[in-house]
């Protein structure tokens, strides 16, 4: 049974405390709660109504979650009901759905504390988020939009602490970018790491990715990133971080 999430009836944390993609949903969820219209949440239950999966869907972008005892044809049928422009969630679990993924790639998780000092960085004091957007624009990451939503989404999310953003500077420029995407009470999503084309090879990005993930493991909290499967997997692991599963996108 799925249902729509319009009061503080059902509790998203258990569910969405498992996985990379529930970090997503619950931080969209604290953010955003159920009184903005352009933001809903679903959530599957079992027989003694424990949720059993979540769903989130902002501007067509969903994302879901799910335990060992989701109902996955029930969710298949949901979600081709619902309809979406874009669905991320395990690659496992698309399989299961029955979607064909458009994009795959790894969950990797940052598991050991990486000495920054070889890393030197000037960060931006007061970051611009002008300029983030530029860097991450220019590197053609996944999932960012026009310039006016993302910024409105963004800078809501910092304000209520479920994001932050760094930005390193070189010779009084913006030269790199990275972020927490999402950040929850037990777990935090980096990403939309990117480095101007005049500033690389100089460790900005892996810098500012270590600086957010050591700050991120010393506060206790689960700490993964998302990758494409022919991206540089090698490189995250050469900074602290281990593959622990894969996601795939449709379309």
């Amino acid at each position: 049974m799925i249902k729509f999430i319009d009061s503080e009836k059902y509790s998203l944390k258990e569910i969405c405390s498992k996985d990379v993609f529930g970090t997503r949903i619950l931080a969209y969820f604290n953010t955003y709660s159920y009184e903005f219209d352009f933001m809903r949440f679903w959530v599957q239950l079992d027989e003694n109504e424990n949720p059993v999966a979540a769903i989130s869907l902002i501007d067509g972008s969903m994302t879901l979650t799910c335990g060992e005892k989701a109902d996955c044809d029930e969710l298949s049928a949901f979600i081709k009901m619902i309809g979406f422009s874009s669905l991320q969630c395990d690659r496992r679990v698309m399989e299961k759905l029955g979607i064909k993924e458009a994009l795959w790639g790894y969950v990797v998780r940052y598991e050991s504390i990486t000495d920054r000092a070889k890393y030197k960085l000037t960060l931006c004091e007061k970051t611009d988020y002008s300029d983030v957007y530029k860097l991450i624009k220019s590197a053609d990451l996944l999932g960012v939009g026009e310039y006016l939503p993302w910024l409105s989404d963004v800078t809501h999310r910092v304000k209520k602490g479920t994001a932050k953003a760094a930005l390193a500077m070189e010779n009084g420029e913006p030269a790199a970018c990275a972020m927490k995407l999402f950040v929850t009470d037990d777990a935090v999503l980096l990403g939309a790491v990117a480095t101007d084309p005049n500033h690389r090879g100089k460790g900005l990005g892996g810098g500012l990715v270590t600086l957010l993930g050591n700050e991120s493991v010393n506060e206790g909290k689960r700490t993964e990133l998302l990758c494409k499967h022919d991206s540089i997997v090698d490189f995250y692991r050469s900074i602290g971080f281990t593959v622990v599963g894969e996601w795939a996108i449709a379309e």
